[in-house]
């Protein structure tokens, strides 16, 4: 069996992706979300990226068949700690091993509660399972890790930048917005994985402002509290989620709905849990 191509190609990816399905009896689950790159625009986009950062430390979280993971450690100078949590996928990634110089370490486990690494991890990839994507991205900004280079569902990146007031404006833009400077990336269509999914797909880099304090903790809280009813009064919702209301913070917010809330305005409204 052979590695990755080299170069890589898309039709070279894919005849090889399906080549590796095939010879150890895999299909893909849906429940996983499982896809593979098959796209060398992507794999560049995220070298290019990491080039840039230039990073010691590294965890591919769920590498996959390791198609990622070979270029990682074939054209860069990084430590690659590689999490993947199907264990059928454990033997592939054991073959990728076994074609890289680099320093790669390949554990099977959940991605989101990786073990810990001797030294610092300063930054994770990932190609983010579409079905979790909010609750994932939630955990990682808990992680130390100072750079997060991740592919997400098209919809999922706009989230990240959005402005109050919009329809992709929520919860997640909030506390992203807190957490992480946010830099979005190429877009790519379903045919750059395998099998492909039914969204068009997104790079982003995010990079840590700073640690997930007790007012990310209390902006988790509230926002969960009001975005329930984004649509309808600001003051009136907040009855239910803040401890105390008096008269001059609702004459602050006058007409704003839920969704025209800022993130200074709600960094105000946690002093009042």
């Amino acid at each position: 069996m052979n590695h990755p191509p080299e170069p890589p190609s898309k039709l070279g990816l894919l005849k090889w992706t399906k080549k590796i399905l095939r010879q150890y009896g895999i299909r893909p689950r849906k429940k996983l979300s499982q896809s593979f790159i098959v796209d060398p625009q992507l794999i560049n986009e995220i070298l290019g990226w990491l080039n840039q950062i230039k990073p010691r430390k590294i965890y591919e979280i769920g590498a996959g068949i390791g198609t990622l993971t070979y270029y990682l450690c074939t054209r860069g100078n990084w430590k690659v700690i590689a999490l993947e949590i199907d264990q059928r996928l454990a033997p592939i990634l054991k073959f990728i091993k076994s074609c890289v110089q680099g320093d790669l370490e390949v554990i099977i486990c959940d991605g989101l509660e990786p073990p810990l690494a001797k030294g610092y991890v300063d930054t994770v990839v990932s190609n983010i399972p579409y079905h979790i994507s909010s609750k994932i991205l939630i955990t990682l900004y808990k992680n130390p890790a100072k750079y997060f280079l991740l592919t997400l569902q098209d919809e999922v990146a706009r989230r990240l930048n959005a402005e109050p007031s919009s329809k992709d404006y929520g919860r997640l833009t909030i506390i992203t917005q807190y957490i992480v400077e946010c830099k979005l990336g190429g877009i790519y269509s379903p045919n750059s994985f395998f099998p492909p999914p039914k969204v068009f797909s997104r790079t982003v880099l995010l990079i840590k402002r700073r640690a997930f304090d007790s007012t990310a903790l209390k902006l988790e809280v509230l926002t969960r509290c009001l975005f329930t009813e984004r649509n309808k009064l600001a003051a009136k919702v907040m009855r239910k989620c803040l401890r105390k209301v008096d008269e001059e913070l609702i004459k602050r917010f006058g007409s704003k709905r839920v969704r025209d809330l800022t993130l200074e305005d709600l960094l105000l409204l946690t002093q009042y849990m």
